[in-house]
């Protein structure tokens, strides 16, 4: 069997041709594909990094919370202590009441209130005597002891023992190199934070029995620290004397950094050179 070629005769080839107009569908098409295009360039390109920051951002958002959180844990705490130390202080101010806070250099008040016990009593007030005033170191555990560069107190009776004594009063230097005070009458050691000031006084008056109680009850309602130390009782032409003992005792006051006495406002007002006339 013979192949026969096929006969081209007679028929034209068409040519392809660049002139095709894009139909309707053709540019449908093109837009869905750019729609599709932007889509994955926004994705990749505005999406993935924002998305990524925003994580970062939330991660940023726990860690901030957290530390808010520890804050107000923090400042709860630190209220509690402020408040724990407010309490411990207004029960030390209520404690130092029995205290009588200033006692130097304003003696005065003393002999007013001494004057004002005795005759109250009906007894006569003879002899008022006041002693060096001493100051001395409350007994404290050794864990707790520390130094106390220059004790105001103590500074405040050693000019007061200056203006009543031809011996000047001491100096000496503390552990920190700053100068520390001490009585002249004390013992040369450094003095405690806590530290107690003590003035030694004679009283002497005249009267009964029952006046002489009168004058020791007085003495013990008042509000404030004293110490009757001793009480000697004599008898004379004139009747019975008595010689008390006493001595007041004082602490700075506390009070937030404030003056830690209370000055006395009344400066000899009271009209009398001798109060006891």
């Amino acid at each position: 069997m013979k192949l026969q070629k096929p006969n081209l005769q007679g028929k034209k080839i068409g040519r392809l041709s660049l002139d095709a107009k894009i139909t309707e569908r053709d540019k449908k098409l093109l837009m869905v594909l750019g729609v599709v295009i932007i889509i994955a360039i926004s994705y990749y390109v505005l999406y993935l990094p924002m998305s990524a920051s925003l994580e970062s951002l939330t991660a940023d958002k726990e860690v901030m919370k957290q530390k808010v959180a520890a804050a107000k844990s923090d400042l709860e705490n630190e209220q509690s202590i402020v408040k724990a130390y407010e309490t411990q202080l207004a029960n030390g101010m209520e404690a130092s009441e029995s205290f009588f806070p200033g006692v130097y250099p304003y003696k005065e008040q003393y002999v007013l209130l001494v004057e004002k016990i005795v005759k109250g009593s009906g007894a006569t007030l003879t002899n008022l005597e006041f002693s060096d005033p001493e100051v001395n170191g409350v007994v404290m555990p050794e864990d707790n002891r520390y130094l106390l560069p220059a004790y105001s107190l103590q500074q405040e009776a050693n000019t007061i023992n200056q203006a009543y004594s031809d011996q000047p009063a001491k100096e000496i230097s503390s552990a920190a190199g700053t100068s520390q005070s001490t009585a002249t009458t004390g013992e040369e050691k450094t003095l405690p934070a806590d530290a107690v000031l003590r003035l030694p006084t004679t009283i002497e008056f005249t009267g009964s029995y029952a006046q002489y109680r009168t004058v020791v009850t007085s003495l013990e309602k008042l509000n404030r620290a004293i110490a009757l130390e001793a009480v000697e009782a004599k008898e004379d032409e004139k009747g019975l004397k008595f010689i008390l003992t006493v001595s007041f005792y004082a602490v700075e006051k506390v009070d937030n950094g404030e003056d830690p006495f209370n000055a006395w406002t009344i400066k000899g007002s009271y009209g009398k050179s001798d109060p006891f006339n």
